[in-house]
């Protein structure tokens, strides 16, 4: 178990980087789904990596959540430029503009 309290420490400092964040969440989803709680809160650098970890998994999920919410409203605006047709009136538009191009 102290390769796993070892590579939890490792996962704490990749976690507070949001570039290799991505990485540390995916050691911390294997290690918890295959270790029973009781054995991890055993471990002598527990109480060290909760806290190490708590935070920045709080920022990363914030960020997600807000890119989340991004790309949702991007597709709801897609959405209602096709149903009100603003989409095709801007196509139309440049059609005209690249005719009045090869005309001069």
């Amino acid at each position: 178990m102290s390769e796993v309290d070892q590579l939890l420490g490792y996962a704490v400092k990749w976690n507070s980087n949001s570039r290799h964040s991505e990485a540390a969440q995916s050691v911390l989803n294997v290690i918890l789904t295959n270790h029973k709680p009781d054995d991890l809160m055993k471990l002598s650098g527990c109480k060290d990596w909760v806290e190490g970890l708590l935070p920045y998994t709080e920022k990363h999920f914030q960020r997600l959540s807000r890119l989340q919410m991004k790309s949702k409203f991007v597709v709801f605006l897609q959405a209602n430029m096709k149903s009100t047709g603003l989409q095709q009136h801007h196509v139309d538009q440049e059609e005209d503009m690249d005719q009045e191009i090869k005309e001069e």
